[in-house]
């Protein structure tokens, strides 16, 4: 038996799919616990590239069920659409279910995330009602997905849930939606999906029962958890390895293994603090060597040295047993490259981020010697570049972790594991 969570140690975007496609051969089961709708999980799959937003990247492997977990905030309507998608392109090789506690994202909650803020939000979310559908379910309102194929009450859930939000749409300029509509469209959608929806939680613990492997594939990152991020710069959910357990209704000793992955540089999505921020030449580098947009708008992502501080905090959190670091092979090029080691607030040096003081921070920095050799052809550690290899190994004192797995391109062969 072997429960393995893959968790984002940053805010976002390290490519915890990769290291998901990269495992997911051992496992039985592939299962995202949390969030609903992501910015985009992108995938290079011989030459073709693939961005998921609800299914786990898991998906993509032949033979590798896939499970949508209590955990999660879904619309019904988006995971048919991406499903339709991958079917097309014979991508989905291996059964997808939902568990039946997940909660539905409904068309007003939608609305209401547009209307509060039309760009990308504080977090980089990208405003698809799945914040709205968690303050419904904490509000003891929200329509989950099993309720969809019961029909028992599901209409007045359906109607209450709008009728709470009706004032704040009409104030923001939205149009409240018609509650028996939404309840037609919706038990459709249910129908179509009725096969797929089943007791997550008694799934995994089958699985694990009979010996197979189960990974838990975590959405954005430790640094918007809404618990232990840079709050309120954050999301819904806990993206940490605790929030794994709840996510998907297991013991947290089922986990036996918890891997962190992260960027080789710092990016983000949307406002908020980012302390290691870089701007003009390396900003630039970053951002066009590293396809830094993102995947829904677009836009360009801040980008940032390789941050100690949080990769630190985050395998403090969540307990990392080994970490990936992906993405090195954006770094080639540079003559020099500034690692932050600390925070210096109001005279006093941080290891960790602070609670308070985040605009006050300034960033401690350490200059570590580049590379210009291509890293594309590298498939073991000892083919990296010395200053390469260096750099990894800079990481790994100073932030207390074990990195197995190195990232040296965007294909799936392009990982080293060490």
């Amino acid at each position: 038996m072997t429960v393995v969570a893959v968790v984002g140690a940053q805010w976002g975007d390290e490519g915890k799919g990769k290291i998901v496609e990269a495992i997911a051969p051992k496992a039985a089961l592939v299962v995202s616990y949390a969030g609903g709708y992501s910015p985009g999980s992108t995938l290079v799959v011989e030459g073709e590239r693939f961005v998921l937003h609800v299914v786990p990247a898991g998906a993509l492997r032949s033979g590798r069920a896939c499970l949508l977990a209590q955990g999660m905030a879904l619309d019904p309507r988006l995971v048919l659409d991406e499903l339709a998608i991958l079917e097309q392109h014979g991508a989905l090789a291996a059964p997808l279910e939902i568990d039946q506690r997940a909660q539905v994202v409904l068309p007003h909650h939608v609305l209401l995330d547009a209307l509060r803020d039309e760009s990308e939000g504080a977090s980089g979310s990208p405003r698809r009602g799945v914040g709205p559908a968690y303050m419904d379910a904490v509000a003891r309102r929200g329509v989950r997905m099993g309720d969809l194929l019961t029909g028992d009450g599901l209409a007045q859930r359906i109607e209450a849930s709008i009728e709470a939000s009706a004032h704040a749409l009409r104030e923001l300029g939205g149009e409240v939606p018609d509650p028996k509509a939404v309840h037609d469209e919706y038990v459709a959608a249910g129908e179509k999906l009725r096969a797929r929806i089943v007791d997550g939680s008694r799934r995994i613990t089958d699985l694990t029962a009979e010996g197979g492997t189960v990974v838990l594939e975590g959405p954005f990152g430790t640094m918007v958890d809404v618990t232990h991020g840079y709050y309120p710069f954050v999301v819904g959910s806990s993206t940490v390895a605790g929030g794994a357990c709840v996510g998907t209704g297991i013991s947290p000793r089922s986990v036996d293994k918890v891997i962190g992955v992260a960027k080789a540089y710092i990016t983000r999505p949307g406002l908020g603090p980012l302390p290691s921020e870089v701007t003009g030449d390396l900003a630039t580098h970053l951002q066009d060597r590293g396809g830094e947009l993102s995947p829904t708008s677009a836009r360009p992502r801040r980008c940032g040295m390789f941050d100690v501080p949080v990769l630190r905090y985050a395998a403090r959190v969540n307990g990392f047993d080994e970490v990936a670091l992906t993405k090195l092979d954006v770094l080639t090029g540079l003559d020099e490259i500034p690692v932050c080691v600390g925070y210096e607030l109001d005279g006093d040096v941080r290891d960790e981020p602070p609670f308070e003081g985040q605009s006050r921070m300034q960033p401690l920095t350490e200059m570590l010697a580049g590379w210009r050799e291509s890293l594309a052809d590298c498939r073991t550690y000892a083919e990296l570049p010395a200053n390469a290899r260096a750099y990894v190994e800079f990481i790994e004192r100073n932030a207390g972790v074990h990195i197995t797995r190195i990232g040296v391109g965007p294909d799936r062969a392009q990982t080293i594991t060490r």
